[in-house]
């Protein structure tokens, strides 16, 4: 991919990233198909939990695209007067706020990917589907189902798998967990300053740059008195 000349970043992770996205989406829409069962239509009941983490790696796509849409202002700005931790882009509708729509879908982070259809490591070792409430709730047999799809070796998404995958992408962008806002604005920043350095060394200096074989010969010539 085309590199960042700041050395801030390299466009080439957020293809990773979005190559391990493409990953996790494959195995999750598997399982679902698999299970029989999705999330209802529009439902936005785990997006209106305040508690989301991610790591700043996770939402660098989504940072590019926003400062790529010009909206990176109206975003930090948004952050910035944000009341609650509920992430800034859930849109809740107004009679249902547990429903509503992403406005990064295409390029929300890992946790909102793997959360319902991906599974945890117990303390024994096993796994585990980590279901979401109202699944539990819609489905009385879910648990039931899936520990038996797991007992067949069907292969499913593992939070701690991918997680260390991201964290090799970048140790320290890709291990330290933030509550979502504060991950995206880090990110947005990071993407706005890595912009910035980019723009400043692309422009032409202000004076014609100085020939370094001009330099080494009139360096050379002796000094007259």
């Amino acid at each position: 991919g085309q590199l960042k000349k700041n050395g801030v970043m390299k466009m080439s992770v957020i293809h990773s990233i979005l190559e391990i996205y493409e990953e996790v989406d494959g195995l999750t829409d598997r399982f679902r198909n698999e299970f029989g069962y999705s999330c209802p239509p529009d439902c936005g009941a785990c997006c209106t939990f305040n508690k989301v983490e991610a790591t700043e790696l996770e939402l660098l796509p989504a940072a590019a695209e926003v400062w790529a849409s010009g909206k990176a202002d109206s975003v930090l700005h948004r952050l910035a007067g944000a009341s609650t931790m509920t992430c800034v882009f859930y849109h809740p509708q107004e009679s249902l706020p547990d429903h509503g729509w992403c406005e990064i879908y295409p390029f929300r982070p890992l946790v909102c990917r793997l959360f319902g259809y991906a599974a945890v490591r117990t303390r024994t070792g096993a796994l585990e589907m980590a279901h979401c409430t109202l699944i539990r709730h819609l489905v009385e047999d879910a648990k039931e189902q899936s520990d038996a799809l797991l007992a067949e070796g069907f292969e499913v998404a593992i939070f701690s798998d991918y997680g260390m995958t991201m964290s090799c992408l970048d140790p320290l962008l890709g291990t330290w967990r933030l509550p979502i806002n504060d991950a995206m604005r880090r990110a947005l920043h990071r993407e706005g300053l890595g912009q910035m350095l980019s723009a400043e060394e692309d422009a032409p200096p202000p004076y014609p740059a100085a020939s370094p074989v001009a330099f080494v010969s009139t360096s050379m010539v002796p000094f007259k008195k």
